[in-house]
């Protein structure tokens, strides 16, 4: 409002041979509590006499109130080639997803080149395949369409053809759609079908020199998706009146809704997706259906939790000892109760323990179980049913531990409602 400088956030110092950073992408948490930010070095310098220095990409996240940086992880040099996932809590580093606080590798999205992006609800990544031909000791990289993968799983959701290597690749603000960018115009194209729904001609066929291979060299939609705006080498921008298909109101059988349900908790990404895509097609029966089975991830008895807590301070180490066992064994579903008490100012004692167990919590996750799986693609279904009875539902999932996977998809679906 007032256009002052609130604060400045500094780079950690340089390490050791590293020329000038370049920073690739930041994002804000929801809540604005924390900052994460993605940057490499451009190059760097060696010493004489001295083997050359490993150059990294660097994962960082700093306290948005302080700026004083939390945590900092290198990632194999990637030139910036990646992308935050909406909620900055997964980077897309080349075709490796990546938590952004442990550093840890997640899940390799098979077949992707160098361009990714995230649906706006972080559940979905479209990126370019390619493929490799080896003839007379020669490797030949060619395109291979799209691909549509899971993040949870990195798991291909879809596969969509294109003729030919796509210069930007987007999701449409609803995320049932994709966006391509190239030498033929912008196509939007169903996430799952891969039917165009909109083609976009560009008036002049003058190459960007931001993108490789289109005349558009950016584009961006509305908030609604309604209207969609394209920058041009001559300094224009042009905005264009976007319209798609809406969701059919097609009835499901109470057996149909019940082989759905089973879907959602497939092994096979696809089949599951296709699922979410045909709930989501009769919200006059699946919301009934899902309003009671999608529910927020679990917490722990608030008695045992306050008991717990108060013997953290105990006189006796054996129990303080045995208190923190069983904290970390409650893991999550604790943590909306240690973060209550860390926030209470405690003892200096209890405040060590309970800041150990909340770092515990920030490894790496594991991969989803299935039951989970099947809640958090049940969210997206509720997120594309839109509705206000769908949106309380959200909002009740989005109430569990903020570190869970739901808690953070729910919020991250009401997010993308309008």
């Amino acid at each position: 409002a007032s256009d002052k400088e609130v604060r400045t956030i500094r780079l950690p110092a340089r390490e050791n041979g590293e020329g000038e950073r370049h920073v690739y992408q930041v994002r804000i948490s929801a809540d604005g509590r924390r900052i994460v930010g993605y940057f490499g070095a451009r190059g760097g310098y060696a010493v004489v006499g001295q083997p050359p220095p490993k150059l990294t990409d660097k994962l960082a996240t700093w306290d948005a109130e302080t700026g004083g940086l939390l945590e900092m992880h290198p990632i194999e040099m990637r030139g910036g080639s990646g992308a935050l996932s909406p909620d900055g809590h997964v980077l897309l580093a080349g075709n490796t997803l990546i938590d952004v606080r442990s550093g840890k590798k997640i899940a390799e999205l098979l077949g992707m080149s160098d361009r990714g992006a995230f649906s706006g609800d972080g559940a979905l990544i479209v990126g370019q395949a390619q493929r490799v031909t080896r003839e007379k000791g020669i490797d030949t990289v060619w395109p291979d369409g799209l691909r549509v993968w899971e993040a949870a799983t990195g798991k291909v959701v879809a596969r969509l053809k294109t003729k030919s290597w796509i210069a930007q690749t987007a999701f449409h603000p609803d995320n049932r759609f994709v966006v391509t960018n190239d030498l033929d115009g912008i196509h939007i194209r169903d996430a799952h079908g891969g039917e165009v729904v909109a083609h976009f001609t560009m008036p002049e066929a003058v190459r960007a020199g931001t993108t490789r291979g289109s005349y558009a060299g950016c584009l961006a939609f509305t908030h609604d998706g309604r209207r969609m705006a394209t920058g041009h080498p001559d300094s224009t921008i042009l905005i264009w009146d976007v319209r798609v298909p809406a969701i059919s109101v097609d009835p499901l059988s109470a057996k149909e809704l019940e082989a759905r349900w089973a879907d959602l908790a497939s092994e096979d990404a696809a089949k599951a997706w296709e699922a979410v895509a045909r709930l989501a097609e009769a919200p006059n029966e699946a919301l009934p259906f899902l309003r009671d089975r999608v529910k927020a991830y679990p917490t722990a008895a608030a008695d045992e939790t306050r008991r717990l807590l108060a013997e953290l301070d105990d006189e006796v180490f054996a129990r303080r000892e045995a208190a923190a066992k069983r904290l970390k064994e409650l893991g999550l579903r604790a943590e909306p109760a240690l973060r209550a008490a860390l926030q209470a100012k405690p003892s200096l004692e209890t405040k060590r323990r309970i800041e150990a167990i909340l770092a515990a919590l920030r490894e790496a996750p594991q991969p989803p179980s299935v039951e989970e799986l099947r809640q958090l693609r049940a969210i997206i279904v509720l997120e594309r049913i839109g509705s206000a009875e769908a949106r309380r539902v959200l909002e009740g999932v989005a109430k569990g531990p903020e570190s869970a996977r739901l808690t953070r998809q729910a919020r991250a679906a009401l997010a993308c409602l309008p």
